[in-house]
């Protein structure tokens, strides 16, 4: 027969084996979602000329000033005089929207991505010791191997996206 505090310590390491893989899958798809939004970012790719840039920033003066000068070469070269249309004007807000989305995303890589490359294979490590420990009930290990399939898939995840390495 079971000690009391046996079954106590199983408990206990099972529910920090369920709080970390939720945390993980929690991340997992937060970024899912946000990647989705920003057109499939992640994983990111070699530019043919300058190679993988950092993942920055936009100031959103500086995406108005870029989108007017290049609406000011489109007028010049069409041989008129420059005046934001309502058309441009929305073209101008929908692209600072979507930069501050993209900084979202980067900054939730940047802070729950990053601790994902500990959560994750902690939540998998207690699982797999739970589902190959004897003395654990089989319910129990029930639980710990669908944890073990979760933040397996996690870890999966965590590397196919990159996302340490997508933060340049």
């Amino acid at each position: 027969m079971r000690s009391v505090g046996m079954k106590a310590r199983h408990w206990i390491v099972l529910v920090v084996c369920v709080a970390l893989t939720l945390l993980a899958m929690y991340t997992c798809i937060r970024i899912e979602v946000f990647n989705i939004r920003a057109g499939g970012y992640l994983p990111r790719e070699d530019d043919a000329d300058w190679g993988i840039s950092e993942w920055r920033e936009m100031a959103q003066s500086a995406r108005r000033r870029d989108m007017e000068d290049q609406f000011r070469k489109e007028a010049q070269s069409q041989g008129r005089a420059f005046a934001n249309t309502p058309e441009q004007e929305a073209q101008i807000i929908k692209a600072i929207e979507h930069d501050k989305e993209n900084s979202a995303f980067r900054d939730f890589v940047g802070s729950f991505g990053l601790m994902q490359y500990i959560v994750a294979p902690i939540a998998f490590y207690i699982a797999i010791l739970l589902v190959t420990s004897k003395s654990v009930p089989k319910s129990k290990r029930f639980v710990a191997g669908g944890m073990c399939l979760l933040s397996g898939a996690c870890i999966v995840l965590m590397f196919y996206r990159g996302y340490f390495s997508s933060l340049g």
